[in-house]
């Protein structure tokens, strides 16, 4: 006699066989909802890449470009650097040379607040060398007293 039984592949015709059949259909509906939101990506990244240009292979050939040109840039840029490297020199003595500037600068500015002291001293003595310049001076026959 002919039994759908026999037809079961044979983890379902043990005990346990109907228990994992059941809990493979009952995972169905979840599996169903990640296949459904894979989808989902998949046709959202299509849209995304849909804006993209057609050939790809043009764009990374203009990568491959760029990337040809900023070597050349950089070989140059190396260039340059070589023939600043004299001048940065001389910059690097010319600086050393002027570090001690603004002590001797602030030296020199506490010596011109002290000028006009010495000025004004000298402006009297002076004064006080003519007074008696003109008092010898009077002495003379020849000069009138003014």
């Amino acid at each position: 006699m002919f039994s759908l039984f026999y037809v079961l592949p044979p983890p379902l015709r043990s005990r346990e066989g109907p228990r994992m059949a059941w809990r493979a259909l009952t995972a169905l509906p979840a599996l169903a909802s990640a296949v459904g939101a894979m989808h989902r990506e998949v046709a959202g990244l299509r849209s995304d890449l849909a804006g993209m240009p057609g050939d790809l292979g043009r764009l990374a050939d203009g990568v491959d470009l760029l990337h040809g040109d900023l070597e050349a840039v950089k070989a140059e840029l190396g260039d340059v650097s070589a023939s600043v490297a004299p001048g940065h020199e001389d910059l690097a003595r010319v600086e050393a040379g002027l570090a001690p500037l603004p002590d001797s600068l602030d030296t020199l500015a506490s010596k011109f607040d002290e000028l006009p002291g010495h000025l004004d001293h000298l402006r009297v003595q002076l004064a006080q060398q003519i007074d008696a310049l003109h008092t010898d001076l009077s002495g003379l026959p020849f000069v009138k007293k003014s």
